[in-house]
């Protein structure tokens, strides 16, 4: 019912992704294709166990022990043989020279830990004593477009931490703690640094979520998506099919289960339950706008660095608003953009798994009769790096 099919069988699910790609692009945009991306089952790739023998505080940014580190690049090649993933350990100070080169610079956190929040701190400060003079900008999710103005005002010194709170309206467009992102606001702050308001407005995304892509203006569409053809040529990638089908489908299957879908983003009751089509649409059109916002960020400052925060499911496997931000990045002019990707204190509870010491290092794929599997050489990374507050310790026999 949820679905508009017959439940939760494979193909019935299959269908649902593809309708679903159909109706929330319904803005004539531009045409797409219907292909399903290939599945198979993959095994999840072991991941060392945490061991908390550290403090957590600020990163340390001197070489350490191969066998004890803080962040751990992901590659293929492992045990499981060409192709499979694995997660090398990389001493921090190779690791801060590699972030310190990106432009754009994702971090998957999870909202609801103080953990996450205090390291994206530390990494800020890191980043901007790597870079010296370099500017650094720290995009937000939690702060909608419309509000832009305010944080300029705060990381002007003009306004309070009380005052930001009101004018963006935090309590009720954002349901996380503001006290939990005080030490990333304050240090941003500090340095001089900017404070980018990355998200959607919340009126159009309740326009969405009520009549998808469709209910809103032209100019609204405008004002979120920069690369219309591109914006479809996405929703038409098998990868990114996949990852709906792997990510944003069990998501909305999540909501629904708790009783939400009848709760728009804004508060609003709905007389029926968010169709899944509206959701999609809904989803997309927020990493839409928050990739480009980022790129524009850094096309309105050449040599700039932009941290973007967050939540995980935006950043892993790239295909929230990473691979949009690649995308976008020479639609707007720009060239070349790096962009990497780190997890921040990752584990298999974040994806929902039972256990707690593996992790799904690769785009997860179901196995479905007629059809290719995704080669490995296609098959998204969950980050290009995963970043822990306490240094990890290697089981025997893992890399």
């Amino acid at each position: 019912k949820i679905l508009g099919g017959g439940g939760g069988h494979p193909a019935d699910r299959r269908s649902a992704v593809r309708d679903a790609v159909s109706v929330g692009l319904g803005l004539g945009l531009a045409g797409m294709g219907t292909t399903a991306a290939p599945q198979e089952l993959i095994e999840e790739a072991p991941l060392p166990s945490a061991a908390a023998n550290a403090q957590a505080g600020d990163l340390d940014f001197r070489a350490r022990a191969a066998d004890r580190a803080h962040v751990f690049m992901l590659r293929r090649g492992g045990f499981g043989g060409k192709g499979s993933p694995f997660a090398a350990p990389l001493a921090l100070s190779s690791s801060m020279e590699e972030l310190a080169a990106s432009d754009l610079l994702f971090l998957g956190e999870h909202h609801d830990s103080d953990e996450d929040h205090r390291l994206q701190a530390s990494m800020v400060r890191q980043l901007q004593n790597y870079n010296g003079k370099r500017k650094i900008g720290v995009g937000l999710e939690m702060v909608q477009a419309q509000f832009q103005p305010v944080l300029d005002a705060y990381t002007a010194g003009k306004i309070t931490d009380a005052e930001l709170f009101e004018q963006t309206q935090w309590a009720d467009r954002w349901r996380w703690p503001f006290e939990s992102y005080l030490p990333l606001l304050h240090t941003v702050r500090d340095m001089g640094g900017d404070l980018v308001a990355l998200n959607t407005n919340s009126e159009s995304i309740r326009k969405v979520e009520s009549a998808g892509l469709g209910g809103l203006s032209r100019a609204e569409v405008q004002q979120y998506v920069c690369d219309p053809d591109g914006f479809a040529r996405t929703a038409a990638d098998p990868v990114f099919l996949q990852y709906v089908k792997g990510l944003l489908l069990p998501s909305y299957l999540l909501h629904a289960q708790m009783g939400v879908l009848r709760a728009s983003i804004t508060g609003d009751r709905l007389e029926e339950d968010i169709t899944f089509a509206n959701f999609f649409a809904a989803r997309i059109l927020w990493d839409e706008t928050m990739a480009t916002r980022a790129v524009r960020y850094i096309q309105k400052n050449p040599g700039a660095q932009l941290v973007v925060v967050a939540g995980g499911d935006h950043v892993r496997y790239g295909y929230g608003i990473p691979v949009r931000a690649a995308r976008i990045a020479p639609a707007l002019g720009l060239n070349r953009i790096d962009v990497k990707t780190a997890m921040l204190n990752p584990t298999d509870v974040a994806q929902g798994l039972a256990a707690v010491s593996r992790l799904e290092l690769e785009l997860p794929r179901e196995r479905e009769a007629n059809e290719d599997p995704l080669p490995w050489q296609k098959t998204p990374l969950l980050a290009d790096y995963l970043v822990y507050s306490r240094p990890l310790v290697l089981k025997e026999n893992q890399a």
